[in-house]
Parts: structure tokens; sequence; C-alpha cells
């Protein structure tokens, strides 16, 4: 298990983190980091065939109230006065990258997991299980990713995409099978519903993996550097609690780079990958460990933390700012 020390670091490294994000004075712009391959497939996902006659039905039986019955009657709401640490949190996230603060729920789940979804008004669930298993910086790190998707105007298709993948929930699925019963015309015309109906669902899961690339960076942007991010990519994977003392983040992010290199020479290796993560919603966590420290190292992070750096007005920020984070995380204020 992680030392008192190590647990310590991780809970003043985040009091730190949420000082410094609250003072932030021009929000970061998302344009500097959503990744090449969210812009690139969310275009493609915009061209597919009735896309925005789908759109359309599918915001039409949208039921905010219904969602928010369920949110308030089984979840736990998060505010500044219930589990303040986790809003102190979030609200300096929000401030860094200038969105406004989403609804805040915990639910009773062991896996670990963390959604966002909304159009206009956005709300944030937070597994129980996720609290549990990480360190302070690893869960700020997954509530800026969840942020993230907010700033990265992501709300809208991930909606859509999360109710098209749920089932049918559109109904070209069913009116797919309902023509093919129509004889010959009807067939012809149930293969075309359901080419479309396949297509839409292969694109959009391209593209929520590539979104999941961009929302890693804002995490990146919030945390100051990739390493939370990647110690979650590596907690996720298999780094329970109980061998916290052996497992190592370099070796992980070493681990990573061999991966992406196994890929990048065999392109038999590459249609295995698409094979295997085509129907999945994230990319592989040893990929996304390796994209976040890649943005880490690269000119338009160092970009965006030199325009960042002198954008703090300390004197803005209340004098018992760092006394009411010290309380809520759990660090000693000094006499």
């Amino acid at each position: 298990m992680k030392t008192w020390f190590e647990n310590y670091k991780a809970k003043k490294w985040t009091q730190k983190t949420i000082s410094r994000n609250m003072k932030t004075v021009t929000p970061v712009d998302c344009e500097q980091y959503i990744h090449d391959l969210d812009k690139t497939a969310l275009a493609a996902l915009k061209k597919i065939p009735l896309l925005d006659t789908i759109c359309a039905k599918i915001l039409s039986i949208m039921n905010d109230k219904q969602n928010a019955i369920i949110n308030m009657s089984t979840k736990i709401h998060i505010t500044e006065n219930q589990l303040p640490k986790i809003y102190a949190m979030v609200e300096s996230i929000c401030k860094k990258i200038g969105i406004e603060m989403p609804d805040l729920y915990l639910e009773l789940n062991r896996e670990p997991n963390a959604y966002t979804y909304g159009t206009e008004k956005f709300t944030i669930i937070i597994h129980s299980g996720l609290i549990e298993c990480l360190q302070d910086d690893e869960l700020y790190a997954v509530l800026a990713h969840e942020c993230g998707h907010i700033a990265c105007k992501h709300g809208l298709y991930h909606t859509i995409g999360g109710m098209v993948l749920s089932g049918g929930s559109i109904g070209l699925h069913e009116l797919a099978n309902y023509l093919n019963t129509k004889g010959i015309a009807g067939a012809i015309a149930g293969n075309v519903v359901a080419a479309v109906d396949g297509a839409l669902e292969l694109a959009f899961f391209h593209w929520f993996r590539c979104s999941e690339l961009s929302a890693d960076r804002v995490a990146v942007i919030c945390c100051g550097s990739a390493d939370p991010v990647i110690e979650t990519m590596m907690r996720l994977a298999g780094g329970t609690t109980h061998i916290d003392s052996e497992i190592d983040k370099d070796l992980f992010i070493e681990q990573a780079s061999d991966y992406q290199q196994i890929m990048e020479k065999n392109i038999v290796n590459k249609g295995l990958e698409f094979l295997l993560t085509k129907n999945d919603t994230h990319p592989l966590l040893a990929v996304r460990a390796y994209e976040a420290q890649q943005f880490a190292n690269s000119d338009e992070f160092k970009k965006i933390a030199d325009e960042q750096t002198y954008k703090f007005l300390p004197q803005q920020t209340s004098p018992n700012v760092d006394e009411m984070l010290s309380s809520l995380i759990g660090g000693k204020k000094k006499l």
C-alpha cells in the first residue's frame, strides 16, 4: 500500500493545484488542445447520411427532468457543503478551462468510473468505486478529464452516441428489420438502412475513442503534468492499492512505448487492434498513457503552460481559501 508520506504528498499536491487553478485569470481555449484525431473523426461523423434527422429525433425524446428526478432520488448530490473536497476540485477545474459548474452526483457503484452527459446543462456522475481506488491527485485527473468533455463540446454527440449505441434507441435497427419483411423492395431498403445503422455505430465508436484523447489532454493541462493521468491509467490497468509500493510509472510508460512501436511496425498488428477495439468507447489504457506523455512533452503544452504561468492574481482569492482547502484535503496549516 502507499505509505502515509505518499498519501500526504497526493493530498498536498491536490491542495496546491486547486488553489493555483482557482486563481486563473484567462481560461485555456479548447482550440489549443483538441486532438487532431478528435476533429477528423467528428467531421467524418457529421457526414453520415440522416445524422441531422437522427439528432433531431433523439433530442425530441430526451427527458432532462426524468434524469434529474432519478439523480436526486437515488444518488448523493455533491455541493459546496456535501462532499466539499470533490466540489472544490471540480470548481477549480471549471475555472481553469472556462466552463460552467456542472451538476455532480455520487453513485454507489464499485466499478471505478465517471461519466458526463447533457446538451446544455451538464451532469457528471462519479462512481463510489472510483473514489475507493484512486488517490486525490488521480481523482483530480479523472474529474478534469470529465470536465474536458464539456470544454471540448463533446456533450451533444456523446449523449446522442450513447443512445445510438445502447441498442437501437434511434429506431434504425427496428426499421431495417421491418423493411426486410416487405418483399424485395423492402429488403433492399432494409439493407440500406442497416448499412447506415452499422456505419453510424462504427463512426460513433471511433469518435468516442478519439474524443477521450482530447479530454485526457485537459487533465494534463489542469494537473500541470501527465503524471496523475499516467498513474490513473496504470491504476485502472491493474494497479490495486495493495501493490502501490511495487509498481513503477516509468516502467508502465516504457511498456506503453513498446506497444506503440509494435503497432507502428506491423500493419497486421494494427488491423488486429482495430478488430479488438472497433466496438470500444475508450482507447486502450497504454495508448492513453502514451498519448498523455507525448502531449506533456509537446510544444503545444509548453505554450499553454507558458501562457498560463503569469496569469494568476493571488490577491483576488479570499484569504481563507488556503485554510479551507487545507481542512478539506486533510493537510495541516502551518502556524
